[in-house]
């Protein structure tokens, strides 16, 4: 959306595309390395648009250098489209490189990673630098381009080759020219300006409006194959010498070759999505309210029901531990909380102080504990007398005992009918 809008926003170009045009410049389908030279700041947008036109705009990922992230707005909006940030410092790089690779590669999302390995755009002292290390290292000498540097290259390589779920990475070389190009080189002073060349852009001016470039990005797709895998720096020194001789060619011709068939794209963004952006301000306004009203009535109602579900969880958890403390007890509310449980009674013994048999057959037993319980709160002066009288009965003989009944078969002792008051009579 944000590329849509600015396509409509910049004034209007026209890409003049050659070299491997046919059947399709690039594949959608397959992830994808993007090198091209660097002349001024603008070149990532046009390369972007050739990757725009080959729907390949939502896998474009960018390696920048890290101030650019620091830049109000533009920067924040490069940070959430995932693009890479280097600090030239390659310890630090390597790890955050590789892992952001590895997050795309098990997300299964098939990047196209632009980068410029010249690593900065051109000018007469880092030209002049460029020779002297040509030199040094026994490199090719370039006049209009500087020496690539393979380090980042080799590792976005290794890394994206490792995939088992990916194929390996096609490599799309780029080279990109501006009309009205003449090879000169501008001084650090001049930044991004030019004396002769006024038609070659700068962000700034494009965004003011003031040129309306033709753009000529000659395209050559490459394989990921072992040679380039071995040797990555020689690989890139053969293609930036191939590049320098086409900008020489370029140059004289004001195009990069006549035999070749071309292609021409004159990128437009969407008026709708302007539209929208335009009033979405408007519609968050009227919105805002709704949304706000909203919020009061829900929020509550959310609140307290996620606390009563943790009160309640909080509850049955203390109950748990609690019956786990108390012992293996399942008689009674009460048993497991603190309150003792009650004595067991014999079985031919009455408990002595409530209404409890002794145990028989069909759980007797457990029903008279429990009644036992409950009634053992009441006074115990009505069953005073009955106690009494079961404890002045003499025994009886020895030699007459008889055996005791089964438990089972022995009735538990009726209890005599309570006497009511006298009041209770006349009523």
């Amino acid at each position: 959306m944000w590329v849509s809008v600015m396509s409509y926003l910049m004034p209007p170009s026209e890409l003049v595309l050659s070299g491997d045009v046919f059947p399709k410049t690039m594949d959608s389908t397959r992830p994808a390395i993007i090198i091209a030279n660097h002349q001024v700041d603008a070149d990532f947008w046009y390369c972007w648009e050739v990757a725009r036109a080959h729907q390949l705009q939502g896998q474009l990922k960018i390696i920048l250098k890290a101030e650019l992230s620091q830049v109000p707005v533009v920067g924040w909006g490069m940070r959430q489209f995932e693009f890479c940030f280097l600090r030239r410092n390659w310890d630090q790089d390597r790890r955050g490189l590789t892992r952001l690779l590895c997050s795309f590669m098990e997300d299964g999302l098939n990047c196209a990673l632009l980068l410029f390995p010249e690593g900065t755009t051109i000018n007469t002292e880092s030209l002049a630098k460029s020779h002297r290390f040509a030199q040094q290292q026994s490199r090719p000498h370039l006049k209009h381009l500087l020496l690539p540097r393979s380090t980042g290259f080799a590792a976005c390589l290794e890394t994206m080759c490792q995939s088992s779920t990916a194929p390996p990475p096609l490599i799309y070389d780029l080279t990109v020219a501006y009309g009205g190009y003449s090879g000169e080189v501008p001084s650090w002073a001049m930044g991004y300006g030019r004396d002769r060349d006024v038609g070659v852009p700068s962000v700034a001016e494009m965004v003011q409006g003031l040129i309306q470039p033709r753009v000529f990005v000659h395209v050559k797709t490459y394989q990921a194959d072992h040679r380039l895998r071995e040797d990555p720096q020689k690989w890139l020194d053969a293609r930036w010498g191939e590049k320098d001789v086409r900008l020489g060619e370029f140059i004289k011709h004001q195009a990069f070759t006549t035999t070749e068939a071309t292609e021409i794209l004159r990128p437009t963004g969407s008026r709708l999505t302007l539209v929208f952006l335009l009033f979405l301000p408007l519609i968050i306004t009227c919105l805002l309210p709704a949304l706000i009203l909203l919020t009061l009535v829900v929020w509550p109602l959310v609140l307290t029901a996620g606390t009563v579900h943790f009160l309640a969880l909080l509850s049955r958890s203390a109950l748990k531990a609690a019956v786990r403390s108390g012992g293996k007890t399942t008689q009674g509310p009460g048993f497991g909380l603190g309150f003792p449980p009650p004595a067991a009674a014999s079985p031919q013994q009455p408990f002595q102080g409530g209404r409890i048999f002794g145990d028989g057959e069909g759980g007797q037993g457990a029903r008279g504990k429990r009644v036992g319980v409950h009634e053992s709160r009441e006074p115990a002066s009505r069953d005073a007398p009955r106690a009494k009288a079961q404890s002045e009965r003499p025994p009886p003989p020895a030699a007459a005992a008889v055996p005791s009944p089964s438990p089972a078969l022995t009735a538990p002792p009726r209890r005599s009918p309570r006497r009511l008051p006298e009041r209770s009579r006349d009523y």
